[in-house]
Protein backbone atom coordinates (compact mmCIF):
# COMPACT_ATOMS: atom_id res chain seq x y z
CA UNK A 1 0.00 0.00 0.00
CA UNK A 2 1.69 3.56 -0.49
CA UNK A 3 1.39 5.68 2.16
CA UNK A 4 0.53 9.08 1.09
CA UNK A 5 2.19 11.28 3.84
CA UNK A 6 1.28 14.58 5.82
CA UNK A 7 3.53 16.55 7.61
CA UNK A 8 2.95 17.99 11.09
CA UNK A 9 3.97 20.92 12.63
CA UNK A 10 4.54 22.90 15.77
CA UNK A 11 4.88 26.34 16.54
CA UNK A 12 7.88 27.04 18.44
CA UNK A 13 8.17 31.09 19.19
CA UNK A 14 5.87 32.01 16.09
CA UNK A 15 7.79 29.69 14.15
CA UNK A 16 6.60 26.75 12.36
CA UNK A 17 8.88 23.67 12.23
CA UNK A 18 8.92 20.23 11.29
CA UNK A 19 7.92 17.84 13.69
CA UNK A 20 7.41 13.96 12.01
CA UNK A 21 5.44 12.90 9.03
CA UNK A 22 2.49 10.65 9.21
CA UNK A 23 0.60 8.71 7.04
CA UNK A 24 -3.27 9.74 5.83
CA UNK A 25 -4.23 6.51 5.93
CA UNK A 26 -2.96 5.84 8.95
CA UNK A 27 -4.39 9.06 10.92
CA UNK A 28 -7.81 7.71 9.09
CA UNK A 29 -7.62 4.14 10.79
CA UNK A 30 -6.14 5.30 13.65
CA UNK A 31 -8.96 7.21 14.55
CA UNK A 32 -11.39 4.47 13.76
CA UNK A 33 -9.37 2.40 16.44
CA UNK A 34 -9.41 5.10 19.31
CA UNK A 35 -13.03 5.26 18.44
CA UNK A 36 -13.75 1.51 18.69
CA UNK A 37 -15.26 1.73 15.40
CA UNK A 38 -12.55 0.25 13.49
CA UNK A 39 -13.07 -3.36 11.17
CA UNK A 40 -10.79 -6.18 12.11
CA UNK A 41 -8.97 -5.65 8.91
CA UNK A 42 -8.18 -1.83 9.93
CA UNK A 43 -6.77 -2.80 13.50
CA UNK A 44 -4.99 -5.28 11.59
CA UNK A 45 -3.36 -2.17 9.19
CA UNK A 46 -3.04 -0.29 12.18
CA UNK A 47 -1.28 -2.72 14.09
CA UNK A 48 1.53 -4.01 11.49
CA UNK A 49 1.78 -0.02 10.56
CA UNK A 50 2.87 0.94 13.85
CA UNK A 51 5.22 -0.95 14.49
CA UNK A 52 6.89 0.37 10.90
CA UNK A 53 6.95 4.02 11.39
CA UNK A 54 8.60 6.08 14.11
CA UNK A 55 6.60 8.72 12.62
CA UNK A 56 3.24 7.33 13.09
CA UNK A 57 3.81 6.32 16.70
CA UNK A 58 4.83 9.09 17.68
CA UNK A 59 1.54 11.05 16.09
CA UNK A 60 -0.61 8.37 17.84
CA UNK A 61 0.58 8.46 21.01
CA UNK A 62 -0.16 12.10 20.75
CA UNK A 63 -3.59 12.34 19.93
CA UNK A 64 -4.32 8.77 22.25
CA UNK A 65 -2.74 11.61 25.21
CA UNK A 66 -5.07 14.35 23.66
CA UNK A 67 -8.20 12.43 23.94
CA UNK A 68 -6.70 11.25 27.71
CA UNK A 69 -6.75 14.69 28.65
CA UNK A 70 -9.94 15.99 27.22
CA UNK A 71 -11.98 13.38 28.71
CA UNK A 72 -10.64 14.07 32.13
CA UNK A 73 -11.45 18.05 31.35
CA UNK A 74 -14.60 17.39 30.13
CA UNK A 75 -15.93 14.12 32.13
CA UNK A 76 -18.37 16.46 33.84
CA UNK A 77 -20.59 18.05 31.07
CA UNK A 78 -23.10 16.01 30.61
CA UNK A 79 -24.77 16.05 26.83
CA UNK A 80 -28.65 14.97 26.14
CA UNK A 81 -28.72 12.12 23.71
CA UNK A 82 -30.85 13.66 21.84
CA UNK A 83 -28.47 16.37 20.77
CA UNK A 84 -25.55 13.85 20.26
CA UNK A 85 -27.78 12.33 17.42
CA UNK A 86 -27.77 15.16 15.86
CA UNK A 87 -24.64 16.22 15.83
CA UNK A 88 -24.05 12.54 14.64
CA UNK A 89 -26.70 12.63 11.78
CA UNK A 90 -24.84 16.34 11.07
CA UNK A 91 -21.40 14.58 11.23
CA UNK A 92 -22.81 12.43 8.26
CA UNK A 93 -24.08 14.24 6.19
CA UNK A 94 -20.89 16.46 5.53
CA UNK A 95 -18.59 15.30 2.71
CA UNK A 96 -15.21 15.30 3.89
CA UNK A 97 -11.90 14.30 1.07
Amino acid sequence: MICMAEEIFYSKSGKLQKKYTVCREFIRVMDLVLDGEASEEEEEYFKNHIDSSDDCLKHFDGEKDFRTFFKEKCACVQIRKDIIEKIKAKLASLEIS
